[in-house]
């Protein structure tokens, strides 16, 4: 066995967590989106290959190792790291390693913890990378990140899942693809090297979903870009696509037969002011809402007046969470209707 370091985003550590513990290996959280498990190389592949919300993958690591051989260091988690990643390049250097960042032998990765520099070996990279995930709108928030706080939220089995103010269709993408379980890494099984002929097993845990999930936006651009998408990800055909406003949704659906209502609304700035569409979101999502309806939404900005909003139009705020994306923290908000 041998000791592993799991990254995601700060503030999914406790689902990352999970995601271990599902596959029967133990693991402690140490932070700053790192948790910490012991496992074999092979079960350590199986996670990332079927987790949505990792990163990357580091290993533990003795500097030793580099001796005649080529190696790369970079920062996993870390910012400023510039004077440390300098002396510990040099020590390696003395210990019979060569620097190359074109064709490293060994990529060397610097975890921070609580300030606490750790050296780990790169095994997995780029996971939080999406092929599919090319027309994109302007909210600038990720995958792993709709990911995060989709695991706080119970997904209808059965049932319907609405997704207004679309832009590019990430967040129903996403969706379908955690209903059918399907690997975000299906096409991409070449990035595990060695053990990519292990992951074939892993796509016959995919299922078919009878969840209605339908996209809306009036964007023209924001409805092709989500289709578009969609075709890449092998889940257009799960996926209805709608030029409606959320003033419209009434027309669309009956009162009280959508089980989630699920979003990034429009952001507060300088120059707009969201509010009356947000009204709208209210008015006519606690009409088409079930009684027991979930409304879920992710705020760049603005967190402290939509739920203030949401409140008064007859939504109960049930959880908050943070998610560090960057420099920026993303707030996510699940509403019950009332």
């Amino acid at each position: 066995m041998t000791k592993y370091y799991f990254q995601t985003l700060e503030g999914g550590e406790e689902e990352l967590l999970k995601e271990a513990q599902e596959s029967k290996i133990q693991g402690n959280i140490l932070g700053n989106g790192i948790v910490e498990a012991e496992s074999t190389l092979s079960e350590a592949t199986k996670i990332a290959y079927n987790s949505r919300i990792l990163l990357g993958v580091y290993q533990e690591f003795s500097k030793e190792e580099v001796k005649g051989k080529t190696f790369s260091i970079e920062s996993a988690n870390g910012h400023g790291q510039l004077e440390v990643r300098e002396e510990i390049t040099e020590e390696l250097k003395n210990l019979g390693g060569t620097l190359d960042y074109k064709s490293p032998e060994i990529k060397i990765s610097l975890i921070t913890i609580n300030d606490q520099i750790m050296i780990s070996k790169n095994v997995y990279e780029d996971l939080g990378k999406r092929e599919y995930y090319v027309f994109r709108a302007r909210h600038a928030i990720r995958p792993i990140t709709a990911n995060i706080f989709l695991k706080k939220i119970s997904l209808p089995k059965k049932g319907v899942s609405i997704f207004p103010f679309t832009g590019d269709g990430m967040m129903a993408i996403e969706t379908a693809l955690i209903l059918t379980n399907q690997s975000v890494h299906k096409t991409e099984k070449n990035k595990f090297g060695e053990y990519s002929n292990i992951l074939e097993s892993e796509d016959k845990k995919e299922k078919i979903t009878e969840t209605k999930i339908y996209v809306l936006d009036t964007d023209f651009r924001g409805i092709n870009n989500a289709r578009k998408n969609a075709i890449l990800a092998n889940t257009e055909k799960k996926i209805d696509f709608s030029r409606k406003t959320a003033e419209d949704l009434d027309l669309k659906f009956e009162d009280e037969s959508v089980d989630t209502i699920l979003c990034i609304p429009p952001q507060p700035s300088e120059h707009k002011d969201p509010i009356p569409q947000w009204n709208s979101l209210f008015k006519r999502g606690h009409q088409v809402l079930k009684k027991t309806g979930v409304l879920g939404v992710l705020m760049m900005r603005g967190a402290e007046t939509f739920t203030e909003k949401a409140e008064q139009k007859r939504f109960k705020k049930e959880k908050e969470i943070k998610i560090k994306q960057g420099k920026e923290t993303i707030t996510g908000i699940i509403f019950r209707k009332v």
